[in-house]
């Protein structure tokens, strides 16, 4: 009996890390798996069988800043609301009930993802798309918010005349943020 109570606190430790995803959105070679936080849990491209989500950082779809706090703030949970064909429809809750919900419809090699709602964005300053954390780390150009290594490339492409800020970083990192 006694090495199942060795095991349990491990396990402990280990299911957070490889937890396992709810939604699975597949583009053409582009593969984004979700966990029910609406964590990334994988950024694969199929050409070149690789995952370019970096392995020792978390991305979120969607993080929130408050006017009151200095940390972007992760989603507690992800909920399917629909799924109809190539789309589906998302609510991401954040603390205090905050609620973004989130049209997610698959295109031709990439995925179209749109916020249709709002639930309690009193205190909120900044809506941020990402940050996403890649291996990816070559930049075409900051405003265009493109990363390009070889075969593979991630980009950010806002349709919102009020999104801006941090397109890329030179680490691998692409986001954008609507405020």
């Amino acid at each position: 009996m006694k090495p199942l109570c060795t095991l349990f606190p491990i396990f402990a430790l280990v299911a957070p890390v490889f937890s396992a995803p709810v939604l699975k959105l597949e583009a053409g070679a582009l593969k984004v798996d979700l966990s029910d936080r609406g964590r990334l849990l994988r950024l694969y491209g199929a050409e070149t069988d690789r995952d370019y989500l970096h392995p020792n950082r978390e991305s979120f779809l969607i993080q929130l800043k408050r006017y009151s706090g200095k940390e972007l703030m992760a989603p507690r949970r992800l909920e399917i609301l629909s799924s109809e064909g190539a789309s589906v429809r998302v609510k991401l809750v954040f603390d205090r009930e905050t609620a973004l919900r989130v049209l997610l419809r698959r295109e031709r090699g990439w995925i179209h993802m749109e916020i249709e709602g709002a639930e309690g964005l009193e205190d909120i300053d900044a809506v941020r798309w990402g940050p996403y954390y890649t291996t990816i780390v070559g930049a075409v150009g900051e405003f265009f918010g493109v990363l390009h290594a070889g075969k593979a490339t991630l980009g950010l492409m806002t349709l919102e005349p009020n999104t801006d800020g941090e397109c890329i970083g030179g680490d691998g990192r692409i986001n954008l943020m609507a405020s």
